[in-house]
């Protein structure tokens, strides 16, 4: 699966005639974003990034992969990562290449520029290079005492790395080359060194995925309402909508999403950030099985996105307030008293809301209230 399928079946998830359609290409939708989630993950394995192949594909038999995945694994590693938030790009391929014009790497570059793997120890690609040795003991597991060294290193962005080989035993044997060659000829990578590298990369692979996953539903629009039979919509984005298509949809009685109407975006006269089209007018339909609700899809350019997609589901609604509960809330319902919500809990008796009005685009409510101790006006 590639990123264009995730795209297409998002968007037949929106329009597609029936439920049982638009269920199945929603569950690809996910099936198939993992996959792209999936080769994204694998930029973060330096064996992937380095061409490793032998060490990295090949699972049989005594070779079982990547080392460094497997200890990942069989320690639980993921497990102790805290969160370290998310990467964002503009572009997609910068996730994981962003050849040199962002301040922040593709994953790709990153893992391929500061890790080794194991059949790329100091040769076949310039960097990364060692800073130092670090000598020290270390209990073994028959409790002896044994004589440890390391190669240590630096990420490009300043991180240190303890153990990014280990000095193998047959170091001094080596001593008629330069550092740099003998290094190359005996230094391998050890549990340390598998534990050093997960520390660095995994919390951020997970700060790419989130990334990742922001940028495909990063699309936002807001639909005003214009009389019945009228819509504005306005580019909630932040980034310009230069080109594509919006589609007015419903569903009808007879249990098919139908299409009401087209809206063409002008490569020439972009969507800007903030931005509403002209009136998009259409005839309410008289068998819409939910008066008053429908679906909103765009396709079309998104920034640096030439197919992107984004969905909206509009609906008449009721906002009221309520004790139910024994204080005062804000409430909203479907025109039919059903998919009701709580907007603003409340459990403090002393506290009232009171006229609550929706901003023309649904994505705001003001409210009358004392919560402050003083009656005001509150924009939620």
């Amino acid at each position: 699966f590639a990123w264009p399928d995730t795209r297409r079946y998002f968007y037949d998830a929106l329009t597609a005639g029936t439920e049982e359609e638009r269920e199945h290409y929603l569950a690809l939708t996910f099936f198939s974003l993992g996959h792209n989630l999936h080769i994204l993950e694998d930029m973060g394995v330096p064996a992937h990034t380095r061409n490793d192949f032998i060490y990295d594909h090949i699972w049989h038999g005594l070779i079982r992969g990547s080392y460094l995945e497997g200890y990942t694994e069989s320690n639980r590693i993921v497990e102790q990562m805290t969160d370290n938030g998310k990467i964002a790009f503009d572009r997609l391929t910068d996730f994981w290449d962003t050849n040199g014009s962002q301040v922040l790497p593709g994953l790709a570059e990153y893992s391929n520029h500061n890790f080794l793997s194991e059949g790329t120890i100091f040769n076949r690609y310039q960097h990364p290079a060692w800073s130092g040795i670090e000598r020290y003991e270390e209990t073994a597991e028959d409790g002896s005492r044994d004589r440890v060294q390391y190669y240590t290193g630096r990420t490009s962005d300043g991180i240190e790395i303890p153990h990014l080989a280990t000095v193998g035993l047959l170091y001094s044997s080596f001593g008629f080359l330069s550092p740099e060659d003998s290094a190359r000829h005996t230094a391998y990578l050890d549990p340390d060194c598998y534990k050093d590298y997960s520390e660095i990369l995994i919390p951020r692979v997970v700060s790419y995925a989130l990334g990742l996953m922001e940028y495909f539903f990063r699309g936002r629009i807001a639909v005003i309402k214009d009389g019945i039979d009228g819509f504005l919509i306005k580019n909630l984005s932040a980034e310009p909508i230069t080109g594509g298509v919006f589609e007015i949809y419903y569903d009808s009685t007879d249990g098919v999403r139908t299409r009401l109407v087209l809206h063409e975006i002008s490569p020439l006269f972009p969507l800007m950030p903030g931005a509403v089209t002209e009136r998009i007018s259409f005839e309410a339909p008289a068998n819409n099985i939910t008066p008053g609700r429908y679906i909103i899809v765009f396709k079309g350019r998104l920034g640096n996105e030439d197919d992107a997609v984004i969905g909206k589901i509009v609906k008449d609604r009721i906002y009221f307030v309520s004790e139910r509960h024994g204080a005062s809330e804000l409430y909203s319902m479907a025109m039919d008293g059903t998919y009701i919500r709580v907007l603003l809990p409340n459990n403090n008796a002393a506290i009232n809301y009171t006229h609550p009005v929706i901003s023309p685009d649904g994505t705001r409510v003001a409210v009358h209230s004392n919560r402050d101790g003083e009656d005001a006006i509150w924009i939620e």
